[in-house]
């Protein structure tokens, strides 16, 4: 096995576990705004699972990251290097700006209007993860096919949805309940992302072997 061909099996797990991570951190904002939308301490509960999405595109821009890398590794073209850093980095910094708006909120600093900032900044970033996972399945696959649009299509419909609530949040229609359903449309996207980019990564690893 040469170096360049372990090299990509290494990243390839070490992708499939960040995104099991990411997974979890999906499932926790889903759970958290459940727990809110039965009024268990609402505000505090969506701050924390704003946190914990921030999180969750933080790791996922990891695993982005590791799948480019195994491409790089494997195929030793460097035109892909520019593709890794700018898509990973985008995730990543959307991901620490929702973080950071969170945070904001938990320490009571108008959680009503940060975390629907936070919420709209998930949004794009789901619109942003749809494109690079197809550029990402054309570079793995040499096309693209309708897997791969039926994979993009829900996240770019579930980011769209969940700006628009977090925008009617802010100009205060029902704000509390639309900012746990955007939070719990999120989580949820970022759940099944989370898996199956795991089970990608798992498919790949094995063929790779």
């Amino acid at each position: 096995m040469n170096g360049g061909h372990s090299d990509a099996l290494r990243t390839l797990r070490m992708g499939a576990g960040i995104s099991i991570v990411e997974g979890i951190a999906g499932l926790v904002a889903v759970a958290l705004a459940i727990i809110g939308l039965a009024n268990v301490a609402p505000w505090v509960l969506a701050s924390v699972a704003a946190i914990a999405l921030g999180a969750a595109f933080v790791f996922e821009s990891g695993a982005m990251a590791a799948r480019f890398s195994a491409l790089e590794s494997e195929a030793q073209e460097e035109s892909v290097s520019w593709l890794k850093w700018s898509t990973a980095g985008a995730e990543f910094l959307m991901g620490f700006a929702g973080i950071a708006l969170g945070i904001l909120a938990l320490l009571g600093i108008d959680p009503a209007a940060l975390v629907p900032v936070a919420i709209i900044v998930y949004g794009t970033a789901l619109m942003v993860d749809s494109g690079i996972r197809m550029r990402l399945r054309k570079l793995e696959t040499k096309h693209l096919d309708w897997r791969s649009f039926a994979f993009a299509a829900p996240q770019v419909f579930v980011g769209l949805g969940s700006i628009t609530l977090s925008i009617l949040a802010l100009v205060g229609v029902a704000p509390l309940d639309l900012i746990l359903v955007g939070l719990l449309s999120v989580g949820t996207a970022v759940l099944i992302t989370g898996s199956l980019v795991t089970g990608r990564s798992i498919s790949l690893y094995r063929r790779s072997e």
